[in-house]
């Protein structure tokens, strides 16, 4: 397998098990794959830039459906397995990221999850685009071209086919959409209930008005830039409706001119709070405050055992939360989630991430300057470090991800900030997970 992976809107590794399933040869002709083409499959013999409008379309398609694959280096009838020419296999991969990523987003919104690779079989390279399934759709064209895309369509994939969704595909998907929205007013309904009505107030983030039950505050810009906007229920750092929910009381402080009471924290508890008390050791005096904000947030990736090493052995057990929520808490209690191994794939990615495991355990500082792109090789080659290593050197692993946090954290894509809070669980779990579970 040759890996050269590029990640856009948050998008997990390529589905190699899958790959394998599609790459066999056909028991009637050893020259062709065995897979026929079909709603999540497509092939392609040449790559070339020019016909990218026809591949948007069908990730657009596949997208709109159930995810799928379009691979490159497959004859058309038969489909013979031939690989792609050094000419596509380079135009394939010459061109940056940000070009991808840029052409998808001008021709279709909402975003596009995809991931580029090259898969080897047999000797012969292939070029793959996986597609994911659309979180939101419909996902819409919003760019013509000739022939090609019409501003306003919405494809769908159809067996070996591109085309315009037709009405029942697209009552079903709008159904699905208002279940879904449905199903988040519900949420938003019982974590009002939990606090109380009167307990809760909704913030504007475009403005930073606070409405409550008997007054309203503007709260300052520095305290608003630390808040994310909600997206699909979930705290995370994408784009999303301008208001959110934010419960307790306010009223004025020394520190900041407005902040959130949680209990008798004074303090704005939200994703990031709950990462900046981690990355500055905070001294925490209220840790079931923290564990309560977290097994209501449905927020996967963050640190735990910091907050609850604090707490009694069986505080899970009596905590209410989101089930989801809490059964992850406890899955992580049980086994480790975050930890990897960097197998040797010979891959740019393998090769990336050896690197960058070297330089952290040089404990060479020149990793806070590398790209955006090959950040997440480095929180990938952070979780490859052996736990000895991090407890003899906490503070370089604790410092190195804070540093990272305060110069770029904020313009993160959602993938990088994802593999980011990934490596801060894993070192979060070696250096506080067994104080915890001493107490058990």
């Amino acid at each position: 397998m040759i890996r050269s992976v590029f990640y856009y809107v948050g998008v997990e590794k390529m589905d190699e098990k899958r790959l394998q399933k599609i790459f066999r040869k056909s028991t009637k002709n050893s020259e062709c794959i065995g897979t026929q083409e079909g709603y999540t499959v497509e092939y392609k013999q040449n790559f070339g830039w020019g016909s990218m409008p026809e591949y948007v379309r069908a990730m657009a398609a596949m997208a709109n459906n159930r995810g799928g694959h379009i691979i490159f280096g497959i004859k058309d009838k038969p489909h013979e397995m031939i690989g792609l020419k050094e000419k596509s296999l380079i135009k394939f991969e010459e061109r940056d990221l940000s070009v991808w990523s840029s052409y998808v987003r001008e021709h279709f919104e909402p975003a596009i999850e995809f991931e580029r690779d090259i898969y080897e079989f047999e000797g012969n390279k292939y070029g793959i685009i996986e597609v994911q399934e659309a979180t939101t759709k419909p996902v819409i064209c919003k760019k013509y071209v000739e022939e090609k895309l019409k501003i306003g369509a919405i494809y769908y994939r159809y067996k070996a086919e591109n085309t315009e969704i037709q009405y029942a595909e697209l009552r079903s998907i709008l159904d699905e959409e208002t279940k879904k929205i449905n199903s988040l007013w519900m949420d938003k309904i019982r974590q009002i209930s939990m606090a109380g009505v009167s307990n809760t107030m909704i913030l504007n983030t475009s403005s930073g008005k606070l409405y409550g039950e008997r007054n309203s505050f503007y709260i300052g810009s520095e305290l608003l830039d630390q808040i994310r906007f909600v997206d699909r229920g979930k705290f995370v750092e994408t784009d999303g409706e301008p208001v959110l929910s934010i419960v307790g009381e306010v009223k004025k402080t020394e520190e900041t001119p407005i902040s959130v009471t949680i209990g008798e924290k004074e303090v704005a508890l939200s994703n990031n709070r709950i990462i900046e008390s981690f990355l500055f050791q905070e001294k925490i005096s209220n840790s079931a405050e923290y564990m309560k904000y977290i097994m209501n947030s449905q927020a996967k990736n963050l640190p735990i055992f910091y907050y609850l090493k604090n707490l009694p052995g069986d505080y899970i057990e009596h905590i209410v939360g989101y089930s989801s929520s809490k059964e992850h808490v406890e899955t992580r209690i049980k086994q480790s989630l975050y930890g990897e191994k960097l197998k040797d794939t010979g891959t740019i990615a393998y090769k990336k991430k050896l690197k960058m495991q070297e330089a952290v355990l040089n404990q060479d500082n020149t990793v806070l300057s590398v790209s955006e792109d090959d950040l997440k090789y480095l929180f990938c080659a952070i979780r490859t470090v052996d736990p000895k290593t991090i407890l003899q050197n906490r503070d370089f692993y604790i410092l190195l991800l804070r540093n990272i946090y305060e110069d770029k954290y904020q313009n993160m894509k959602q993938s990088t900030s994802a593999e980011f809070k990934k490596a801060i669980c894993y070192i979060d779990e070696i250096l506080n997970k067994q104080n915890y579970l001493e107490k058990i």
